[in-house]
């Protein structure tokens, strides 16, 4: 009896010890299936281009540019294609292209959307990104610089971006110690754009917890994020990434660290003064999420049929 009893504990033993390996085994695999790169990452940016006119500051004011024929005196206005960057994010399992507010705003239905596919880069622009997508538009952020617009596939093009995805967010509450590496993925100064879309990675290091900017040309209530690096123009609108570190929450450090990138929010512009001293701006996302819950998008959600 006594033996029968030590051999019953023995096989409840190893079949636990067999779960246990399982478990693990699981848990490693899910973990490796769900890790998140910086490289993948880098095939949710995609490059938006418009044509703008000129413009010059003189005196404090700022002007027009344009360019008179010398033979007919005739007028036209002198255009230069600007570039700014966007990445996909899913909600509800629809496609949304997100990026700075100051970049959508004189997007017209010929600017162009960039991005790869299974068979290349191609180029649509946004007339043809709304077929299929009766409603869509822009929406806007009433007081911080983000919008998004929804984003379908025309033809029989199958994606090859991944998505950035709600649970990727950072979440309220969660404060980022100072000098969290991040990394931002854009086009700036339209580099990177070719035969092979390649967004550049640019690393800088978080600045400044959530705060608010006391500068004439800011609104006073918005918050940001500060990066200790000054980002060239084309990074606009450009998805912030934190790199796997501990983070802080209601005062008490998380052990251990995190195996997903986090997105922390979209980059913004840049502040400077007279010694050359300039700190990047990152909208946090919390204000992407302010959109999707905004009675405007719920309404497009509403006509569209998403549920």
């Amino acid at each position: 009896m006594q033996f029968g009893g030590e051999g019953l504990i023995m096989r409840r033993i190893s079949f636990l010890l067999i779960n246990i390996v399982i478990f693990l085994y699981l848990c490693t695999t899910i973990e490796s299936s769900c890790a998140i790169t910086i490289d993948l990452l880098g095939t949710t940016t995609v490059c938006l281009r418009k044509q703008k006119q000129k413009t010059i500051r003189k005196s404090g004011k700022e002007y027009e540019v344009w360019l008179k024929d010398t033979e007919t005196s005739k007028l036209q206005p002198d255009l230069e294609k600007r570039y700014g960057t966007g990445f996909l994010v899913s909600h509800k399992n629809k496609i949304y292209l997100v990026t700075a507010a100051h970049v959508a705003k004189d997007m017209s239905s010929e600017a162009v959307v960039l991005w790869n596919t299974a068979s290349g880069v191609l180029q649509n622009t946004f007339a043809e990104v709304q077929q299929g997508l009766p409603h869509a538009k822009w929406f806007f952020h009433p007081a911080a610089d983000v919008a998004i617009h929804p984003f379908g596939f025309t033809g029989k093009v199958k994606p090859k971006h991944s998505f950035v995805g709600e649970h990727t967010f950072i979440a309220e509450g969660e404060r980022l110690p100072l000098g969290t590496k991040i990394y931002v993925l854009g086009f700036p100064l339209s580099l990177g754009v070719g035969d092979i879309l390649s967004p550049l990675s640019k690393k800088a290091e978080i600045a400044s917890w959530i705060t608010t900017i006391d500068d004439p040309d800011i609104n006073p209530n918005l918050k940001f994020i500060l990066l200790d690096e000054d980002l060239a123009t084309g990074y606009s609108g450009a998805p912030v990434f934190i790199s796997p570190e501990p983070l802080v929450t209601d005062s008490s450090v998380r052990q251990g660290i995190h195996s997903r990138l986090r997105l922390i929010g979209i980059l913004s512009a840049n502040i400077s003064d007279n010694t050359g001293g300039k700190i990047s701006l990152v909208v946090p996302v919390s204000y992407l999420n302010e959109i999707f819950e905004s009675n405007d998008f719920r309404e497009y959600e509403r006509i569209s049929g998403i549920q």
